[in-house]
């Protein structure tokens, strides 16, 4: 018999210098029961997973194949534009019935009511509950009682905009980002008390782009590295919004890009047209990803287990591996700046010393993802100088055997190498 061991190492060996391959598969339809309807948004908790529709909210504990309609105490089970888990305390957000919120999975909901009730965005910072809203009471609310009480935080005619309309919101540390119709971006540093334009490279001569997308990449510290999902396309900022980027390789000119996601280094975008992307690099390249989805608009995308689902507008939802998209060699590594990573010992039973060089300083993370992309480690957050850089990764507990990849990001750019763990 073929020894464990030897066999382990000989998989490790070919994963590390054999070229991905382009996988066949496709997209599946899920259940129908909301095709009839456009999905607008998703949210998961633990074996849940809520869609936001303009029938209002629906909930599978199956993984999609089957749904429940989950509406009672909304006011306006109508157009539900967000959704968004605090805790075990799930909110959503309608252009309908304003910000309610559930504490019994969805069975349940209660509030619903604040200023012109058309609300398209939802999020929370500590104990601080934000609207973002459309249509004449364009602008955002806080609420300091959980929904009961509204009050102002931003509106768009104190910023000279004509609407400002507000789709999205993105929160790292401290930092409250909000993307409007055609206004740019916002940020607040002190829980909605003031907003300042972070757009610089983002509006077009010809007026905003509309901003129907914000993710922040790692939302447990104040700089994050954040992207735009937009009318023209994806952006790319590492400080903070100052300075925005374009990142569209392999994009058609102008690509509406209405959702973004991300899966450990793997960025998926959705597009007006019907289509996925996939970027490993930050968005600087990108491969279409859409086999077999017929929907128009992918307005949501979200990762249950190993699965993206992708929420359209006119063909309800679908389903797809992870596996079956991350590891395309389609995509290509941005060589510059090289952070010349070393493993040592690897293969590994219970430590093992990642060492790696910059030749800049700036902001950098370390972290350890499966196979699938998905964090289970990281090492490091925050700003390094240039040279060389050390830390020590070990016991990990609960972590089964098998291939895990090193991460480094540093300035927008990404390296990686795999790795072997085997205690047994």
């Amino acid at each position: 018999m073929f020894p464990k061991r030897l066999l382990a190492l000989t998989l490790f060996a070919a994963l590390a210098v054999m070229p991905a391959c382009v996988l066949r598969a496709q997209w599946v339809r899920t259940s129908v029961t909301v095709s009839n309807n456009p999905v607008y948004c998703f949210a998961v908790r633990d074996s849940f997973l809520f869609v936001g529709t303009g029938d209002g909210i629906f909930r599978s504990t199956d993984t999609g194949t089957n749904w429940t309609k989950n509406n009672n105490g909304l006011q306006s089970p109508d157009y539900i534009h967000d959704l968004m888990f605090n805790g075990s305390t799930l909110y959503s957000a309608s252009d309908g019935g304003g910000v309610a919120h559930s504490t019994d999975n969805g069975a349940n909901w209660t509030g619903g009511s604040n200023g012109s009730s058309e609300v398209y965005a939802v999020t929370i910072v500590g104990t601080h509950l934000f609207a973002g809203q459309i249509g004449s009471g364009a602008g955002i609310d806080v609420s300091t009682d959980n929904g009961i009480v509204w009050n102002e935080s931003w509106s768009p005619f104190d910023s000279g905009l004509s609407n400002g309309w507000v789709y999205d919101f993105a929160v790292s540390g401290s930092n409250i980002f909000a993307g409007t119709f055609d206004g740019g971006a916002f940020l607040s540093t002190d829980t909605g008390a003031s907003w300042n334009a972070v757009d610089s490279g983002l509006t077009p001569e010809n007026g905003g782009y509309v901003i129907y997308a914000l993710l922040a990449s790692n939302t447990n510290t104040s700089s994050p590295i954040l992207f735009a999902g937009t009318s023209g396309g994806v952006f790319l900022s590492t400080n903070n919004g100052s300075n925005w980027t374009a990142v569209n390789n392999g994009f058609r000119p102008n690509t509406d890009v209405r959702s973004l996601t991300l899966v450990g280094t793997n960025l998926f975008a959705g597009t007006e047209s019907g289509t996925v992307f996939l970027s490993t690099n930050n968005g600087t390249n990108w491969i279409n990803v859409s086999a077999g989805l017929e929907g128009t608009a992918v307005n949501a995308l979200a990762v249950v287990d190993s699965n993206l689902f992708a929420g359209t507008e006119s063909d309800g939802i679908y389903r797809r591996p992870l596996s079956e998209m991350i590891g395309q060699s389609d995509v290509v590594e941005v060589p510059a700046n090289k952070q010349e990573i070393s493993i040592y010992p690897n293969p590994f039973s219970q430590f093992t010393q990642i060492t790696f060089t910059s030749q800049t300083a700036g902001y950098a993370e370390v972290s350890i993802v499966n196979m699938l992309g998905v964090e289970v480690a990281r090492l490091f957050s925050g700003k390094l100088g240039a040279g060389e850089h050390s830390y020590l990764w070990g016991n990990p507990t609960g972590l089964p055997d098998g291939v895990y990849e090193c991460l480094v990001r540093m300035n927008g750019h990404i390296e990686t190498l795999p790795m072997l763990l085997m205690k047994n």
